[in-house]
Order: C-alpha cells, then sequence, then structure tokens
C-alpha cells in the first residue's frame, strides 16, 4: 500500500495522540463523576476518572458541562460571546473512551504514513486547518448541541490521502487494497459520528478540507516540482485566467523591435509585426541622444585613425 519514498521522520502525530489522549484522561479529572453522581461506571476501579453513566454518555466519558467548560464546540457562545477558539479548541477533546480510541488508533495509521512521505510542516497545517473546516461545517448545522472531537483533522489526513493516493496512483502495488482501506476507516468513523457529541458534519467538513488541502499541500507541490503542466490534462482551464474576444488576445506574444537615433529623432520599427514609427525627443531626452551621437562620432573617428573599418551614424552611408 506504502508508496516507496519514505524520507521524514514521524514524531508529530505521535505527539498529537499523547495530548488527545491526556487532554482526554484530564477531561475526566476534571469532572469527577463521583462527586456529583451515583450512577457512575467504574466507579469503583477509576475512583475519580470515572465515567459518566451510561444514559448521559454512551461513549464512556465525561458529561456535556465539562466538555463545555474545556472548550467544546457551542454555537452560541462562539456566536454570541464570541468565543471563537472554540473552533480549534474542541478538535482537541473527545466524549469518550470509544470516541479518542477510534479517531487515534486511526491519526495513528493514517497520519505516521503521510508525515514520513511529506513531513510535519504541511502534514501539521493539513491536521489544524482540517479542524477548522470540520468545526465550521459542524456550527453551521448543530446549533443546539455542543460538538467536541479530533474527527474533522483526522477525516483532513483522510482526504489528504485520498488526494495523494489519486495523484500517486500508478506507485502504489496495491490500488484496491489502498483504496478499501481508506474507505474502511472513513466508514468506522461515520458510524462514530451518529452517537451523541459526536457529530459527521465535522467529518464531512474536515474531509473535504483536507481533499482540497491535499492537493495544495501535498500532491500539489509533488507535480510541480516534477514538471507537470496542468494544462496538459485540463484543455479548457486556461479560459479561468482570460476569455479572448474581439477586443483582446489571451495569448502573449514577444515583441522584438530596432531603435535608431538620429538628432532628435528616434526611429522604432518592430521586426515581429514590420510595422515602424518616428518619435521626436524633446527637452533631456534630445539632448541625451545629441550627446550620444557625438559619442558615437568621436569613436568612428578614433576607428579612422588606427585604419579599422568605421561605420557612419545618422544619416551618412558606410565607408572604410
Amino acid at each position: 500500500m506504502h508508496p516507496p519514498h519514505n524520507d521524514h521522520f514521524a514524531w508529530m502525530v505521535p505527539t498529537f495522540v499523547v495530548i488527545n489522549i491526556g487532554l482526554f484522561a484530564l477531561a475526566l479529572y476534571i469532572n469527577d463523576c463521583p462527586s456529583h453522581s451515583t450512577d457512575c461506571v467504574a466507579q469503583d476501579l477509576l475512583g475519580r476518572f470515572a465515567f459518566q453513566s451510561l444514559r448521559e454518555n454512551p461513549l464512556l466519558g465525561p458529561s456535556a458541562s465539562t466538555l463545555q467548560l474545556m472548550g467544546a464546540l457551542e454555537v452560541k457562545k462562539v456566536v454570541e460571546e464570541h468565543e471563537v477558539w472554540r473552533l480549534l479548541s474542541c478538535s482537541w477533546l473527545h466524549a469518550g473512551v470509544l470516541h479518542v480510541l477510534a479517531n487515534m488508533v486511526s491519526l495513528l495509521f493514517v497520519g505516521i504514513r503521510l508525515e514520513e512521505e511529506f513531513g510535519f510542516v504541511r502534514i501539521g497545517l493539513l491536521y489544524i486547518i482540517s479542524g477548522l473546516g470540520g468545526s465550521l461545517l459542524s456550527a453551521l448545522f448543530i446549533r443546539t448541541t455542543i460538538s467536541v472531537g479530533a474527527s474533522g483533522a483526522l477525516f483532513g489526513l483522510l482526504g489528504g490521502m485520498l488526494a495523494e493516493l489519486l495523484t500517486n496512483w500508478t506507485i502504489y502495488t496495491n490500488k484496491l487494497a489502498a483504496l478499501l482501506t481508506l474507505i474502511l476507516i472513513i466508514a468506522i468513523n461515520l458510524a462514530v459520528g451518529i452517537l451523541p457529541h459526536v457529530d459527521n458534519f465535522a467529518h464531512v467538513g474536515g474531509f473535504v478540507t483536507g481533499f482540497f488541502l491535499g492537493f495544495v499541500l501535498t500532491a500539489g507541490l509533488v507535480l510541480l516540482l516534477s514538471g507537470v503542466d496542468g494544462n496538459n490534462y485540463c484543455s479548457w482551464c486556461h479560459h479561468l485566467r482570460c476569455v479572448p474576444t474581439p477586443f483582446w488576445k489571451c495569448n502573449s506574444e514577444q515583441v522584438y523591435c530596432e531603435s535608431n537615433i538620429s538628432g532628435n529623432q528616434l526611429n522604432l520599427k518592430c521586426l515581429s509585426n514590420r510595422k515602424s514609427k518616428l518619435y521626436t525627443l524633446e527637452g533631456a531626452w534630445a539632448l541625451n541622444s545629441e550627446e550620444h551621437e557625438l559619442k558615437l562620432q568621436n569613436e568612428d573617428k578614433n576607428h579612422r585613425a588606427n585604419g579599422e573599418l568605421s561605420f557612419s551614424y545618422g544619416d551618412e552611408d558606410e565607408e572604410e
């Protein structure tokens, strides 16, 4: 499944996994279910880190109020209280063990390979911007409940992986296996998206963002450095830049012209279209042209004194 070139050491994606798991543990600690509920899951085993009841959170995690406190996406707070930072913070929180487990396994499986192939800068940007894109689409549709999870960022990586797969289709030894693996990961995460506090709008938004960013940050750069001309694969795309009309042309043409100065007269003749025009120089331009002509005449006299071939300037004839 893997392309042949893996040049980068993957450290950022494992770091993201550790941060996400650490923040989930912190959310359970802050939640402290036994202090305000008698219906906690695994209280005897986990103590303060026990989960909320399955009726409140079937994903085995903290309460909605705890997630809201830590930065879950809530449209009301973003719009009315201008807490725009929630569009980013929600991508680092998870609703439960099942949620964080599904996301982190997928992140390790997909993210490490992409980071090895394209480096931490491009994959880091892809991850964060895709998370933001997923949050934006989620906020447009999920108006009454909170939303958390790295699913938007993860689906951004999946979208970027699909873009890279389509671009480098010929270098995959087992194309069907690569495509089916990608579809399986997407299907699992979409299934998780129907559970409380997890929404598929973030998945879709992140995927679309990652797919297009994938072409720009990964596949696009590879194609550019490989010398690929996009016009060879899209015969009409050049019209997006310029549409030809009877009043102008879109194809730029190089024009070659010759100039000849005699006194204060400038004769400009273009070789490409054989058009010529005579200009009268005034002021400083005329003085500079006269000085230039005198200088050429002096050089001509020196050449004659040395017995060299000489060419006259202005209106004189060629002589030896």
